[in-house]
């Protein structure tokens, strides 16, 4: 009896034993990181921080240079952009196309003579032209009451270019140095033949792109085409250049004394 007693003593200190051990090793397997362990989780993270710092770097938006991605610029930018590309003058004002600088009359006549602004004739010229755009035929006429052709031409090359030339489109006719028509420029006179008995009974003004200013019977003064309206290009004789024009001075309002002391009236 003692001896079972004995026995069964042995056996649950044992089991006693065993039980320890395994939560001994429990402990041992699920405790607290070691320092060493910390340490490296330490810098396993702070790895992980730089590398996302220097990922989120590389993204920065960089200044644009190219003109041609100014749409995605700022205004600031756009502005700085426009003023290296297009020129600017001392103070930094970026300098506007002719276009935007033009006047009323020469966006008027742009119109009229279907000219872009910069090929348009001198502004002189057009001021006179305007001045008596619409004025009446009158044969002899010398005034704003009424003029003809030849009286026009006249006036035209006394206000404008401070030249005197005849007076009768015939005579001016042969005053001129003749040129083929496709040589014309601006201010050269043009010649036609609408009398049966006259070789030269009319004159006007080239303008440009075609266009020519005169007095017409019809109309009064006037711009037609040279060669797009058949009654001008069927009576057409010829062209001619004044050379001294081409290095007058160009005269500004007022009026002028013109061939044969005649004076254009401001009624």
């Amino acid at each position: 009896m003692r001896k079972a007693i004995l026995y069964i003593s042995l056996l649950f200190s044992l089991a006693a034993q065993a039980s320890h051990g395994s939560k001994s090793g429990k402990h041992k397997s699920t405790g607290k990181s070691s320092p060493v362990s910390s340490s490296h989780k330490k810098q396993r993270k702070a790895g992980k921080s730089t590398a996302k710092h220097q990922t989120r770097s590389s993204h920065q938006p960089k200044p644009i240079t190219d003109p041609s991605l100014l749409v995605l610029a700022s205004p600031s930018e756009t502005r700085s952009a426009n003023t290296e590309n297009t020129g600017s003058t001392g103070e930094g004002q970026i300098e506007p196309a002719p276009t935007e600088t033009a006047s009323a009359l020469q966006f008027k006549y742009a119109i009229k003579l279907d000219m872009e602004v910069e090929s348009l004739p001198q502004t002189v010229l057009l001021e006179k032209l305007d001045g008596l755009y619409g004025t009446r035929y009158q044969m002899g006429g010398l005034s704003r009451k009424g003029i003809d052709c030849s009286g026009f031409t006249s006036y035209i090359y006394a206000s404008v270019y401070g030249i005197e030339i005849p007076r009768i489109s015939g005579d001016q006719y042969l005053f001129v140095k003749h040129i083929p028509m496709e040589d014309l420029r601006e201010g050269d006179l043009v010649f036609f033949r609408t009398q049966p008995h006259k070789f030269v009974s009319h004159v006007g003004v080239y303008i440009g792109n075609d266009r020519f200013a005169h007095a017409s019977v019809k109309q009064g003064v006037t711009i037609s085409s040279l060669t797009g309206d058949p009654y001008y290009r069927d009576h057409f004789v010829g062209a001619g250049r004044i050379e001294s024009k081409m290095n007058a001075d160009l005269r500004t309002g007022g009026n002028f004394q013109v061939a044969s002391s005649e004076l254009i009236s401001n009624q």
